[in-house]
């Protein structure tokens, strides 16, 4: 059986096009995001959810300004530029998917974001109701506020941080390279490599890490970003952008591409859900009642503050909460979106009330099923 069919179920897509992908002479392309908007319209038809990593503000704010390239600027310039391409970026991307009827939605991310709990839980949960609500998210590094210590420093990297943010199935690299070569400085030995199972040492070396006049990202930033993902059980695409009907050839298991296997054992809890099976430790469990248990259980359902009878331990937003039933026995545990102080206040009472006992609006679940595994 051909490994990629396992592509074909993917119900979660996260898609990184380089700048390479959106410009042309150093300028966004409004016929090229036209284009990859009708790929990602035709997707969604499938009742496949993407997500869009975009590359392009930087280079779309050089051109903007008439410079020659964003090589060689300072940290303040990359960043004026960044907010003033930006602008465009949105602008064209709001425009092309508008053709569609899709909704946009703009999420700027750093590296802290994976370092603290409570934005770890906010980022993931807005691209959450983001997919809810029907919008497509578009992120983007956030370029204007980066410093050195906080900046990811490609988007092939960042692709792969919310391909575990949101859960992904599946990460498409768009490029300008069809794949991972081989032998790529020799020409005659040069040679397409289709199927990677682990990024080794000897991949490595052959990686080439020089990126394009208008984008940061080389092979090696591709490859870091495939081994990211192979830790989080999310399956990886490194294709060709020029043309973003590609998608739905990967999507439909065509061998196109290099196409990177994760790990066995992440696959059956992927990102994620691996990270609070494997690692989350609980401070505290809330109790609840058989309702809430069997919708939890049965249904897949979120945990609501509804169900709620008792709650044990000191915990804050953001740490490892345990679900039990009326006998103590855990059987699920996730991240909870409220402390203990919280949390004793609203636990018994309906989500529309959280409001009025709080005097803020809160999350309407306790712990969303997004972040959430079960234990039995």
């Amino acid at each position: 059986m051909n490994a990629r069919q396992v592509l074909r179920a993917a119900k979660r897509l996260v898609v990184k096009v380089g700048t390479t992908q959106i410009t042309e002479n150093g300028l966004l392309s409004k016929a090229r995001m036209e284009a990859l908007a009708d790929a990602i319209r035709e997707i969604r038809a499938r009742r496949i959810e993407v997500v869009l990593v975009s590359s392009g503000a930087i280079s779309a704010g050089v051109g903007i300004m008439g410079l020659q390239s964003k090589k060689g600027l300072s940290i303040p310039y990359r960043q004026a530029a960044a907010a003033i391409g930006q602008t465009q970026l949105m602008q064209l991307y709001a425009e092309a998917f508008a053709r569609h009827t899709i909704p946009v939605g703009q999420v700027l991310l750093t590296r802290d974001v994976l370092r603290h709990r409570e934005r770890y839980l906010n980022a993931a949960n807005t691209l959450a109701a983001l997919l809810k609500l029907g919008a497509l998210p578009i992120i983007n590094e956030n370029d204007t506020m980066v410093v050195d210590e906080i900046k990811v420093g490609d988007n092939d990297r960042l692709a792969a941080m919310a391909a575990e943010l949101v859960n992904a199935d599946l990460l498409v690299l768009l490029s300008d390279v069809d794949g991972f070569y081989e032998n790529w400085e020799n020409t005659a030995k040069r040679r397409l490599v289709s199927h990677i199972q682990r990024v080794d040492e000897n991949l490595e070396r052959e990686a080439k890490a020089e990126g394009s006049k208008h984008a940061t990202g080389g092979m090696r930033t591709k490859l870091d970003a495939a081994k990211m993902c192979a830790k989080h059980g999310v399956q990886m695409v490194l294709a060709s952008g020029e043309d973003p009907r590609i998608l739905l050839s990967i999507l439909a298991g065509e061998e196109v591409g290099s196409f990177f296997e994760a790990q066995d054992a992440a696959r059956g809890q992927r990102g994620r859900k691996y990270w609070i099976a494997q690692h989350l430790v609980a401070r505290g469990t809330a109790l609840v009642d058989e309702g809430a248990a069997l919708a939890i259980r049965e249904h897949g359902k979120s945990l609501l503050p509804g169900g709620i009878t008792e709650i044990r331990g000191d915990f804050a937003a953001g740490d490892g909460l345990d679900i039990a039933g009326q006998n103590g026995v855990p059987f699920a545990r996730g991240i909870t979106n409220y402390g203990r102080e919280d949390l004793s206040q609203i636990a018994g009472h309906q989500s529309r009330e959280i409001r009025a006992i709080l005097g803020y609006i809160g999350y309407d679940e306790v712990v969303h099923r997004d972040n959430m595994v079960m234990l039995d």
